[in-house]
């Protein structure tokens, strides 16, 4: 009987640690505790880094483009100045 007992406590002990394992782990306690780090968990590091490098490849895709895509706006608008300036005469 005493063994069983023991089995008991030990599960009891193991379930409790679980349990307390999740709760520190839990996303919505994360959530309502603001004093908790948001890299706490390797997920959320992960999750983190990669928005930030998605958004920055995507800032210089768009910057890039603008950049490439000048120059041919200046001309557009240097031509379309001639053209008005040639049926002007």
């Amino acid at each position: 009987m005493k063994m069983n007992i023991e089995k008991e406590n030990r599960f009891f002990k193991l379930t409790r640690a679980g349990i307390e394992d999740y709760k520190k782990n839990d996303p919505l306690e994360k959530a309502r505790n603001p004093r908790q780090s948001y890299f706490a968990g390797q997920w959320d590091v992960n999750w983190a880094f990669g928005n930030w490098i998605i958004t920055v490849i995507f800032l210089i895709g768009s910057l890039a483009i603008d950049l490439f895509l000048f120059p041919f706006q200046v001309l557009s608008i240097i031509f379309e100045n001639d053209k008005k300036r040639m049926n002007a005469k």
